[in-house]
């Protein structure tokens, strides 16, 4: 009888400890976009399991659905544009935990191969003859996005407002097929519908880089989440800041086809060699120590999200008084940055 309630014991002790060292799940919620790859990546080598956790990844259409949809959809943390972001701050729904890429270069207007705006762009035209180039347009964007935030910016440097070109809120999908079609002058785009954008023949003006813009995108934690799982969400930036530093570290050309595996077995989607090559060319990761800097540097993070709070200012989205209150509430969570990485692999 002894032996039956040792043995009986035992077992229980064993399952405990077994339940305990199980990984937690961290539910994460990505696009299809680069940010979502270091995170894959760290799956793939079960980093996330060596940091104690299990990444469950799953995609979804937009990051304006994702703050829209966080309660019911209760993500844990997520990779997402600025501009959505910073509305789900405004909600106190979310914080900063970390910084995905910049997509300023991923970041594209588009117009079609007869457009006379690529010559004169090359001629180098004095801002008075661009700007008349360019007014009473018809532009095909999503309002909010960081499309919108290019264009707006594009329009300021030529001295123009929005009043100037008819903007058309348009998705992505429909604005390549409505320019493509004929409707309106221009589709301002970020990746990887750029991509279908050049499928459909049309062409590169410019990208938010050239004109100077940096657009990050966030990695985010539900604000709840972050204060009563904090080991959690340091896991997980533990893992994907392994990642990006082994990505950092990999020839353009392996981390292009990886890239393009990525697309295909958790995107959904088959891109080709020169499409890989080129998202590897335009968006820029940040491994720990870049994250620290960023995040302690005045123009760092901080001035990135007061651009995007400037623009949601701008567009109407944003009253005076909710931007005020933006910039009294704690944004960004530093501290939940890693200490340090493992090493090796």
């Amino acid at each position: 009888m002894k032996k039956t309630i040792l043995w009986a014991a035992l077992c229980l002790l064993l399952l405990a400890t077994a339940a305990q060292a199980a990984p937690v799940t961290v539910k994460s919620a990505w696009l299809t976009e680069f940010e979502a790859l270091p995170a894959w990546y760290a799956h793939e080598r079960q980093w996330d399991a060596a940091a104690g956790i299990t990444l469950d990844m799953r995609l979804y259409p937009s990051g304006k659905y994702l703050m829209d949809n966080a309660s019911s959809i209760k993500w844990d943390v997520a990779g997402l544009g600025g501009a959505p972001g910073v509305l789900g701050m405004l909600r106190k729904q979310a914080c900063v935990v970390g910084i995905g890429s910049d997509e300023a270069a991923a970041n594209v207007v588009f117009v079609r191969a007869d457009s006379p705006l690529p010559a004169a762009l090359r001629d180098s035209p004095s801002a008075r003859d661009y700007a008349r180039l360019v007014t009473g347009k018809i532009v095909l964007c999503p309002r909010g996005t960081s499309a919108h935030q290019l264009l707006l910016l594009w329009l300021d440097k030529m001295g123009l407002g929005e009043d100037s070109i008819s903007l058309l809120d348009t998705p992505p999908d429909e604005a390549i097929a409505g320019l493509a079609g004929g409707l309106g002058d221009m589709a301002v785009l970020w990746a990887p519908a750029t991509h279908a954008a050049e499928r459909a023949g049309l062409k590169p003006l410019l990208t938010g880089k050239d004109i100077g813009l940096v657009q990050p995108t966030l990695l985010m934690a539900r604000t709840e989440y972050a204060e009563t799982a904090a080991p959690q969400v340091r896991a997980f930036l533990t893992c994907y800041l392994r990642a990006v530093e082994a990505l950092q570290a990999m020839p353009r050309a392996e981390l292009a086809a990886l890239y393009q595996r990525f697309q295909r077995e958790f995107c959904g989607q088959d891109i080709s060699r020169e499409q890989a090559m080129r998202d590897v060319d335009t968006h820029t990761l940040y491994p720990l120590a870049r994250q620290r800097e960023l995040f302690a540097s005045e123009d760092g993070l901080q001035r990135w999200l007061e651009d995007v709070i400037v623009f949601h200012e701008r567009t109407g989205e944003l009253s005076r008084g909710q931007t005020r209150k933006l910039r009294e509430l704690a944004l960004v969570r530093a501290d939940l940055l890693p200490e340090s990485l493992p090493e090796g692999e």
